[in-house]
């Protein structure tokens, strides 16, 4: 039963995301100023926990444990960028995942921050964003 509900969840988040890109890309509200945006990124992060609360246990400070992956997600792709977020996801997912087989699941967010630390020594404005001065 759980594998479904991942998978469900899976979907869901696609479609959330899919929706949430066309329309920032094709709306002229989308099209908008920082506060737009911004409003649509409380929508999403309201969304991931609904996702999420079938995954995990509930507790007042779920979030806490999922903030740190989100902010090492959006520092890495690029602040502004949707689909530097979207790449610098799956890069945080795998990093995080993958170091479990080799240390502890607490000390993996480690990690995270270590490969964070690397690619804004490469990349100052992140995976796909874009450098302003």
């Amino acid at each position: 039963m759980p594998l479904k509900r991942s998978v469900c969840s899976l979907a869901a988040a696609i479609l959330v995301l899919t929706a949430a890109s066309l329309a920032l890309a094709q709306t002229a509200t989308g099209t908008l100023s920082g506060v737009v945006r911004d409003s649509s990124g409380a929508g999403l992060a309201g969304a991931s926990g609904v996702l999420l609360a079938p995954l995990v246990a509930v507790y007042t400070t779920m979030g806490l444990d999922v903030i740190l992956s989100a902010f090492a997600v959006i520092i890495i792709g690029g602040l502004g960028s949707f689909p530097g977020t979207l790449l610098a996801s799956i890069i945080v997912g795998m990093v995080e995942s993958v170091s479990t087989i080799w240390i502890p699941p607490t000390s993996a967010k480690t990690l995270t921050f270590i490969a964070m630390v690397v690619i804004l020594l490469v990349r100052p404005a992140g995976l796909l964003g874009e450098e302003t001065r």
